[in-house]
């Protein structure tokens, strides 16, 4: 098996197993083509992924090397094991997760990282989504989301009968 070395934003390198690294589709793209796996050394040359710190890009490849090696489990034991892996993470790492497997192009851990944020949201009014993404900022008022949803390309996203309760 070979192995792809990847280099995150600042400049630490990560060997992994091309099985790994192929999950991503950036990084798929990124490696050098070659008519059979085995024609190429893809650890001579690190593959950079500038947009991705390296604690988001551990746990991205953590969550890679997980599901790859439970890739024949049922959907409800991944489900579980999505569960478990964003449970622990607070609320800026899980983003940073989200927005690292999205420029990564890893649609597993997007859609595992979506759903998460989703069953969050789903448990919130939205006075308690206010709070919990905005602490510093107070609810805006009646009037200042009107005004918001008066610009033009805003208006069908309107909601006349929104409260915060």
């Amino acid at each position: 098996m070979s192995k792809v070395v990847l280099q995150d934003r600042d400049e630490k390198t990560y060997e992994v197993d091309y099985e790994v690294a192929v999950m991503c589709e950036t990084i798929k793209a990124l490696m050098p083509e070659a008519e059979e796996e085995e024609d190429v050394d893809y650890s001579s040359t690190p593959i950079p992924l500038p947009a991705v710190e390296a604690q988001h890009l551990e746990l991205i490849l953590d969550w890679c090397k997980t599901e790859l090696a439970h890739k024949d489990e049922k959907e409800d034991l991944k489900k579980a094991r999505n569960h478990e892996f964003f449970e622990d993470k607070d609320d800026s790492t899980i983003f940073a997760i989200i927005l690292g497997a999205n420029y990564l192009d890893c649609k597993e851990l997007l859609k595992a990282g979506v759903y998460h944020v989703a069953g969050i949201l789903h448990k919130l009014s939205p006075k308690q989504i206010w709070e919990r993404y905005n602490p510093d900022k107070p609810l805006p008022t009646k009037e200042e989301i009107d005004k918001i949803f008066e610009d033009p390309q805003l208006e069908w996203a309107a909601m006349p009968d929104f409260t915060w309760e």
